[in-house]
């Protein structure tokens, strides 16, 4: 997308983006649907995306360019947070973010869940799952109390 002088593809300077999914089938062969997908790493990627068709609205007609996708599928929700720590070591993100990857925010989650109340330490991973915002508790914003 950024106008490379010495003419590399885009995706040999990005790292891509990365994708976190329940699961994942390729039925015709051509396309892949994901389920339940979550980006878990890929903003520096996007963001050169947008910048580029933003900077010039005049080429806005198909381009062949490519972008490295990464589609996953953990074998279970440690993995998968493993795999968001490892993919977002490098660049600078709220701590919360990461901290909420911890074991005791899972054990949380897994705790409130069966008692009707979604943990949300994936920020707005419930409210996309179709979830009553009343019973969503996030847990990067502290509870008012004052209510």
């Amino acid at each position: 997308m950024t106008e490379n002088p010495g003419g590399e593809e885009f995706w040999w300077l990005n790292n891509g983006v990365t994708v976190l999914a329940s699961e994942i089938a390729a039925p015709g062969g051509k396309e892949l649907v994901i389920h339940n997908p979550e980006i878990v790493n890929g903003l520096q990627t996007s963001s050169e995306i947008h910048k580029f068709y933003s900077d010039n609205r005049d080429k806005l007609e198909p381009e062949t360019r490519d972008v490295l996708l990464r589609v996953i599928v953990p074998e279970d929700e440690e993995t998968r947070d493993r795999i968001i720590r490892a993919t977002n070591s490098q660049t600078p993100i709220p701590k919360s973010s990461l901290r909420a990857t911890d074991q005791v925010h899972r054990h949380i989650e897994e705790y409130l869940k069966p008692r009707g109340l979604f943990y949300d330490r994936r920020k707005n991973y419930y409210k996309n799952e179709g979830k009553k915002p009343k019973d969503i508790i996030s847990c990067r914003e502290p509870v008012n109390n004052s209510v």
